[in-house]
């Protein structure tokens, strides 16, 4: 019993003494049962031992560890920037995931002979278990169209909504990638994915686990369906408020429960596009209604083809041909009760042994956050962004604050 607790001696002593004082009321109650014949006796005796099992149930659950997958998602672009996009993301994660995944989106065609090589290379170094690519067969394509409702014959024309609410990123065709990283990692059993694209820089303090935190989050919340780490400079966001066709009502308050505080950010486009890094509840995710049930109430301006938006009762559905990010963000926001949140403090840094200052908290984004940072960009430079990535994975801020990456800054995080 001992060796399995990882709880700590105290808690685990507690335990043992609680087992031994429900063993011999347990005990106790048999004599007496057994000298009385009482059948109320016996009964109250099957309420010991149920509570006794129910006690070394949530025992045995304290010390289940977290289960979670990891996807990264890349295409066959700048393939020169792969194996160190891929290292870095993994080495930044400080969890112990059920399985890796290194997806590329090759929008059906087949792999290059060069790709090949630089995956089954990542695989061999550990890096990730698996890379995979896409399915765009069109049995896929129609399974997931059922939930994506690009539209009914899957065609690649735009939306007849385009360009009247605030966000229509839309798609030339459709995309597969997101979905495909999900059923992969849930067909494998794992309740929760990190997504990240390959674009992405990603910063954890030594012993902080973003996705710890961010599944900590998660269990604590029912409503919650992803959660996201902050950026730097998350809390000085600018947020715009948005005319909407009605009041979008939700069933919560807002507020969060969790040992790391995060902020409820549903609503809060585009910083609450879902499309880069997250943390997803596989589950939660699977029970999302259909796209195009639910209807849009944002709208793009105070006009809506040329009429007032509270005067129209939506301004489309969240399906069609929009991007993956677009439709699930639509989603959740609309959604009575659907959340999604970015983690912003911790607020027990001694009970969780990671970071701590004199007011016993810290902003997340110190301990662990992630910038955009496009392979276009830097494709030119690699020995730059090598060298940047090093400085990073030392604890170096970013250069400037925001969800873009534009280089690394001259002083260091106090990691403590």
């Amino acid at each position: 019993m001992l060796a399995k607790c990882r709880c700590g001696l105290r808690t685990c002593g507690a335990l043992l003494l609680l087992f031994g004082i429900i063993g011999t009321i347990v005990g106790m109650v048999n004599v007496f049962a057994t000298e009385t014949g009482d059948s109320a006796v016996l009964g109250v005796k099957a309420q010991a031992l149920s509570k006794e099992a129910d006690h070394i149930a949530f025992a045995k659950d304290m010390h289940i560890p977290h289960r979670a997958c990891l996807a990264l998602i890349g295409t066959q672009n700048h393939l020169e920037e792969i194996t160190m996009r891929v290292q870095h993301l993994n080495k930044m994660q400080n969890f112990k995931f059920d399985h890796r995944y290194l997806v590329f989106d090759t929008r059906g065609v087949q792999v290059s002979p060069q790709m090949q090589s630089i995956a089954d290379e990542l695989v061999r170094e550990n890096s990730v278990d698996t890379w995979t690519t896409v399915d765009y067969s069109p049995s896929y394509k129609l399974s997931v169209n059922r939930t994506a409702e690009w539209n009914d014959s899957i065609a690649t024309r735009q939306s007849s909504g385009h360009g009247v609410s605030f966000d229509d990123a839309q798609t030339d065709d459709v995309q597969l990638a997101f979905y495909f990283a999900i059923d992969k990692c849930a067909a494998h059993g794992s309740p929760y994915v990190a997504i990240f694209q390959l674009d992405q820089i990603l910063y954890s303090a030594p012993n902080v686990s973003w996705v710890e935190d961010a599944i900590d989050v998660l269990e604590r919340n029912q409503d919650l369906v992803l959660v996201s780490p902050a950026f730097p400079g998350f809390e000085s966001r600018k947020l715009r408020q948005r005319p909407t066709t009605r009041p979008i009502a939700k069933a919560n308050s807002g507020q969060l429960y969790g040992s790391v505080e995060a902020e409820d950010t549903t609503c809060q486009h585009p910083y609450t596009l879902p499309g880069r890094a997250i943390l997803l509840s596989t589950k939660r995710y699977r029970k999302l209604p259909p796209r195009n049930s639910v209807k849009e109430h944002r709208c793009g301006g105070q006009l809506v083809r040329g009429k007032p938006c509270r005067s129209i009762p939506y301004v489309r559905s969240c399906g069609g041909m929009r991007t993956w990010e677009a439709a699930l963000e639509c989603v959740i926001c609309n959604g009575e009760r659907l959340q999604q949140a970015s983690l912003m403090l911790c607020t027990d840094p001694v009970a969780h042994g990671r970071l701590e200052n004199s007011q016993g908290s810290l902003k997340d984004w110190h301990r662990a956050w992630s910038q955009h940072a496009p392979l276009t960009s830097v494709r030119h430079d690699l020995s730059k962004l090598r060298a940047d990535i090093a400085s990073i994975e030392r604890g170096q801020y970013p250069a400037m604050m925001g969800p873009e990456y534009h280089g690394v800054s001259d002083f260091l995080i106090l990691a403590g």
